[in-house]
Formats: C-alpha cells, structure tokens, sequence
C-alpha cells in the first residue's frame, strides 16, 4: 500500500484509528481485571523473600556481628536483598 495518495492516506489513517481503538480496550479490560483482583484481596509482584521473622532475625543477626553476606547466605537469598532490606528499613 502507498501513502503518497490521498486514498492510501486515508486507508493508513483508518488502520491506525483502528489500532488505537484496540489498544485502549485492552488497557481498559486489564484495569478492570486489576480492580476485580483488588477487591479479592490479590495484589500483584513477586512475593517477598524474607518474611518478617526472618527480618527481625536478620536484624538480629547483624546485632551479633554477622556481615551482610553471612546472612544473605544464611536466608539463601542474594546480598542485594540483604542490603535493600535494610536500607528501607533505615536501621543500618
């Protein structure tokens, strides 16, 4: 197909309305999924690694001198899980 003409223009034109109109009814029938899934207490996201008794005794853990290491590998998760745990735990 050619856009050089004025029917292929409007051709184009109309395939692209279309496109648009597709996309935001996909956008809407998934917001409205999401807030179907909200109200039944579900939340997106990968669930947590460490729950909180395995913060508090990583807390505890660094108290008694572990390293951040020691205890990421302890929880058998990664050290940067480690680190943003207690970064946005403002403790250490």
């Amino acid at each position: 197909m050619t856009t050089s003409t004025p029917s292929g223009k409007m051709i184009f034109h109309i395939f692209a309305t279309i496109a648009e109109y597709e996309r935001s009814m996909i956008r809407e029938r998934v917001n409205a999924g999401l807030d179907v899934a909200r109200k039944k207490g579900r939340y997106g996201g990968r669930p947590n690694s460490l729950s909180e008794k395995d913060k508090q005794m990583a807390i505890a853990m660094l108290k008694g001198g572990a390293t951040k290491s020691e205890i990421a590998k302890h929880f058998h998760v990664c050290r940067q899980t480690i680190y943003r745990f207690f970064k946005e735990s403002n403790n250490y």
